[in-house]
């Protein structure tokens, strides 16, 4: 079993464009203060971090997005269609967000979530193992 460090965004708005350019700007504003660069082509010099790409898969809701975050080579999977996952947490419409648990994960996914809190509500647990969920503020 592999764990995860999953979050999710109680939203009706499933619109791929407006989702992906808040997962984008969410990243690029992190990796610009963690790389201490002002400007994105210098942030890509380091080596360390890489421009976002997004992946949309032609059926099941999902797409994915592939960077490279502090040297890691991290994919972030964006789930569309899966409304009724987690409703023991809460019940709603949903974007659910999964991303491996190791390294710089937790951080990742909380900045993810909030770059996508104008949409609703964000959850997330640290490791998917586990049913500990808590509120992304």
């Amino acid at each position: 079993m592999v764990c995860t460090t999953t979050g999710f965004v109680l939203t009706k708005n499933k619109n791929i464009s407006e989702i992906w350019q808040k997962i984008q700007t969410g990243l690029f504003n992190d990796m610009r203060k963690e790389s201490g660069q002002d400007y994105l082509w210098k942030v890509w010099e380091t080596g360390q971090f890489s421009y976002p790409s997004c992946r949309v898969e032609p059926v099941g809701g999902l797409f994915t997005v592939s960077f490279i975050f502090k040297g890691e080579q991290r994919d972030l999977s964006i789930h569309l269609d899966c409304d009724s996952d987690y409703s023991y947490v809460k019940k709603g419409k949903k974007i659910i967000t999964s991303l491996g648990a190791w390294g710089e994960s937790v951080h990742l996914t909380e900045i993810v979530l909030k770059a996508l809190q104008p949409l609703g509500k964000t959850y997330m647990t640290d490791n998917g193992c586990s049913d500990e969920w808590r509120e992304v503020l």
